[in-house]
């Protein structure tokens, strides 16, 4: 993007599209232009995937963001039918137009408008009624087509692996990638809230338009299983999305790689109760440390125990005996009792999972 080029923009819930010239090329990604309609002001900051309005004296304000937008650049070509020009008047503005018909004199029909003007071998311009009626034409310049300025995202894999204490754990991801502006209401270079992982893995496609070496950080909430993992399961399982296992991980862009491969692990606390059975310990851990975070990582239980998130180990002798039933203990995945049996009581060890830790595998 240069000085004198033109723009196309869609701004938010408003299916228009608005011509602006730009005036002024500055450094950090920054540029103003006019847009041709009102004569408007704009200021605008380009990031990776969208515009944002940083300054105006238009009606869309400081802050609104888009990435619909098209880039109109000089480009050399005879003029024809079908093709795109800029014409300067004779007070110095430009204004993009499609040239409908060049002989016996030019037709042309402005894109900002829709107004369809001629313009004589005498390089004088005639609509009758319209601003540049009777006006001269200082210049006429050949533009190309335009193109998206976002469209040479590229189509990337990402890929979120997990693991527990005894190997993958089956659940749900919710994802974000930001890239690292120092905005933080910039927009997600990417997000999904439902990548499903039922063998510990789950893939997406990422299109991405960064640089190489753009720094990004990659935000992940797993929501685990009720049911425990199996290797090929036979149907999916059911989500408990009350609990949240949360990391992030900031990391480097390498556009060379296709897939983006995060390795995620579940970090782990522990804490030992007395007299107690192995559900009520789970239970009494769920609601003494209800939720907590530290640093990068943190958690929040719900209300159900999750098959792949809690282990125990047993670290005293037996106390006393109770009644039980098999469909209460097998939601801890580690029950030895049967419906009409009793389950011992002793010293458990809960461990219980108080974030994610995320590598890069690329």
């Amino acid at each position: 993007m240069k000085q004198n080029d033109f723009i196309g923009v869609k701004f938010p819930n408003d299916n228009k599209q608005y011509f602006a010239v730009i005036t002024e090329v500055k450094q950090g990604g920054l540029f103003n232009c006019r847009f041709v309609h009102t004569g408007s002001h704009y200021t605008f900051q380009q990031f990776s995937g969208w515009l944002e309005v940083k300054q105006t004296n238009g009606n869309f304000p400081p802050g609104t963001r888009t990435n619909e937008v098209v880039l109109y650049e000089p480009q050399q070509h005879s003029f024809g039918a079908g093709q795109l020009v800029v014409v300067t008047f004779e007070d110095g503005y430009p204004y993009l137009g499609e040239l409908l018909s060049t002989a016996p004199e030019w037709k042309i029909r402005f894109l900002h408008s829709g107004n369809e003007y001629s313009i004589d071998a005498g390089n004088l311009a005639h609509a009758p009624g319209k601003l540049y009626d009777g006006k001269r034409v200082l210049e006429k310049k050949p533009f190309g087509k335009g193109a998206s300025l976002f469209s040479t995202a590229i189509d990337k894999i990402i890929v979120l692996e997990i693991s527990g204490r005894s190997g993958p754990v089956r659940g749900e991801f919710e994802a974000k990638v930001n890239a690292d502006t120092g905005d933080p209401l910039a927009p997600n270079l990417y997000e999904n809230a439902y990548l499903r992982a039922e063998e510990g893995k789950a893939q997406d496609i990422f299109p991405i338009n960064a640089d190489d070496g753009a720094t990004m950080t990659i935000f992940v909430s797993f929501h685990p299983a009720l049911m425990p993992y199996t290797f090929n399961p036979l149907e999916s399982s059911v989500i408990d999305r009350s609990t949240s296992i949360y990391g992030k991980k900031s990391f480097t862009y390498k556009k060379s790689v296709n897939a983006l491969h995060f390795d995620i692990e579940v970090v782990f606390d522990s804490t030992t109760l007395s007299n107690t059975t192995k559900s009520e310990a789970i239970r009494t851990v769920m609601n003494e440390h209800r939720k907590g975070s530290s640093g990068t990582k943190g958690y929040e239980f719900g209300t159900e125990i999750s098959g792949d998130i809690f282990f125990l180990e047993a670290s005293g002798t037996a106390t006393h005996t109770r009644e039980t039933t098999s469909s209460e203990e097998t939601t801890t995945g580690s029950s030895d009792a049967s419906s009409t049996g009793s389950e011992s009581s002793s010293s458990w060890t809960v461990y219980y999972p108080v974030g994610l830790d995320i590598k890069e595998r690329f």
